[in-house]
């Protein structure tokens, strides 16, 4: 099944501004159409998801589609990240904890990286546990899935 203009334009603009493997992703998982299957969560692992259970999504359902895998891709792991920061704070005797993620394969800090690559990378002690971004980033997708909201 085709997919709709909308979609296409939010997959032109993710490809544009550097988010091409979001945007490729964005594309499959709406050509593939929803599992219909109940799924718990470790049958989830794309390895063992059977996509003959798959039923395209009609046109008029892509966008708010879109959303919603947007939002299982960005929001949702940003605000556990921000829940998990707050609940190793509270077990470190209410000490903010920032919890950082290393290269695998270079073994480097990518938070150090970015801010390196940028001086005035605006992260401090104040946004640990934060989930204001996410929750800007969940308001606009919302507002995004309205018809008619891209012009």
């Amino acid at each position: 099944m085709a997919i709709n203009e909308d979609v296409m334009t939010i997959i032109r603009i993710l490809n544009e501004e550097g988010f091409g493997v979001l945007a490729g992703d964005l594309m499959v998982e709406i050509s593939q159409g929803r599992d219909q299957r109940e799924l718990d969560e470790e049958a989830l692992d794309t390895e063992k998801a059977d996509y003959d259970a798959r039923e395209p999504v009609a046109p008029e359902d892509q966008l708010p589609a879109a959303m919603q895998i947007l939002h299982r891709r960005l929001v949702a792991p940003a605000k556990a990240l921000a829940e998990a920061e707050r609940m190793l704070g509270e077990l470190g005797k209410g000490k903010p904890i920032r919890i950082r993620f290393v290269d695998p394969v270079e073994g480097t800090d990518r938070l150090a990286t970015a801010r390196d690559d940028n001086p005035n990378f605006p992260l401090g002690r104040d946004d640990i546990g934060q989930s204001d971004v996410a929750d800007k980033l969940d308001e606009l997708l919302a507002r995004i899935a309205t018809p008619g909201a891209i012009v």
